[in-house]
């Protein structure tokens, strides 16, 4: 396999290094291990799950959590559909946040907690390419625009069932010379 790409480092990695403890997750109060397969696997669940919404080549998507699982699969996910990932620092005052939306105009934007939800809806009039809004924790009930995490996966496992061949061409899609990733850096005179 050729690796010239982030999309083929990581199945370069997934497939070469089988691990069944590629990272540790918490769930139900004590840590598991997550295998390299699982990852690989969500990862591309997430990717089908975003190019079922309608996420092209070169689409921005933004990523508003702090460091978590989900995040990582997510960049991938966002990676392996041929986007563009935004990663957007929860840290930052909303304001700031505010602009950097407004600026690099994401289609989907996925978030972490209720608390960044309610901010992002209280402004999506001002986004108006803002299709979809991804929320991280597992919440049932949530009304559209938003789809949970777990939503995104299943709609991406059923997308990739009747699509098999999509995987693949995540990988023809992506070049050695596209944008990965839109980051943000700060000065201290204003907006980043």
């Amino acid at each position: 396999m050729r690796v010239e790409t982030l999309v083929d480092l990581f199945e370069y990695a997934t497939q070469t290094h089988q691990k069944n403890n590629t990272f540790l997750t918490k769930r139900a109060g004590k840590y598991e291990p997550v295998s390299a397969e699982e990852v690989r696997e969500e990862v591309h669940f997430v990717a089908a799950g975003l190019v079922s919404l309608g996420i092209q080549n070169n689409d921005r998507v933004g990523l508003l959590s702090e460091n978590r699982p989900e995040w990582m699969v997510a960049d991938f996910g966002i990676l392996c559909a041929g986007a563009i990932t935004v990663p957007l620092s929860p840290t930052l005052p909303f304001a700031q946040i505010r602009e950097l939306l407004l600026d690099c105009e994401p289609r989907v934007l996925f978030v972490s907690n209720l608390k960044q939800l309610d901010n992002i809806l209280s402004i999506s009039s001002e986004l108006p390419s803002l299709q979809k809004i991804i929320l991280l924790e597992n919440r049932a009930g949530l009304l559209h625009p938003v789809l949970s995490f777990n939503q995104l996966v299943a709609s991406g496992a059923h997308f990739l069932q009747r699509n098999p061949g999509l995987v693949e061409e995540f990988h023809r899609q992506v070049q050695p010379n596209d944008i990965a990733s839109i980051i943000y850096t700060s000065v201290a005179t204003g907006i980043p």
